[in-house]
């Protein structure tokens, strides 16, 4: 996995929340992750294809979507409900919004982002390829942009064999 596919979801990321919600991001250290449940209760999914191919994910802990969902919509419940997930999925589209605009100078689109709900969810990450987590921090707490992308893999062109 290269710096070039990820970077531009991070920078999409602390953009989104640094301008939209006036909301500063700390970022942590990068580390490989293991587990196939995202770390937090709700997910903004964004899948890529073309050079490179797979899945990135922003993963927010439930305080900072019903804060991000106050600061929008101006109220919340303080649960992940109908409010919280329109404004979560305005962000994802947002940052697949912003880091597409990087990525198409790599010849790499980004499909259409999705979120999903509930403790212990499972995202099918792509297989043989590791699965790093860049854990980040804000005022309203923690959330986390994990990405699992590979290279596609290169066409061997073959010579013609010639017949006698």
């Amino acid at each position: 996995m290269r710096a070039e596919w990820i970077n531009p979801f991070i920078a999409a990321t602390a953009t989104t929340f640094e301008v939209l919600l006036e909301c500063d991001v700390e970022r942590g250290k990068p580390r490989l992750k293991s587990a196939v449940q995202p770390q937090f209760e709700i997910s903004g999914l964004m899948s890529m294809q073309g050079e490179a191919s797979g899945l990135v994910v922003v993963s927010l802990h439930r305080d900072v979507a019903v804060e991000a969902t106050r600061f929008i919509v101006g109220h919340a419940s303080g649960a992940i409900d109908a409010d919280v997930v329109d404004v979560i999925c305005e962000m994802t589209n947002m940052i697949a919004g912003g880091a597409n605009n990087q990525l198409e100078q790599l010849s790499m689109q980004i499909g259409l982002p999705s979120v999903i709900t509930g403790k212990n969810h499972v995202v099918n990450y792509p297989s043989g390829v590791a699965t790093i987590t860049i854990p980040c921090e804000t005022k309203w707490g923690p959330f986390c942009v994990d990405a699992s992308i590979k290279a596609r893999p290169s066409r061997v062109l073959r010579e013609p064999t010639a017949s006698v």
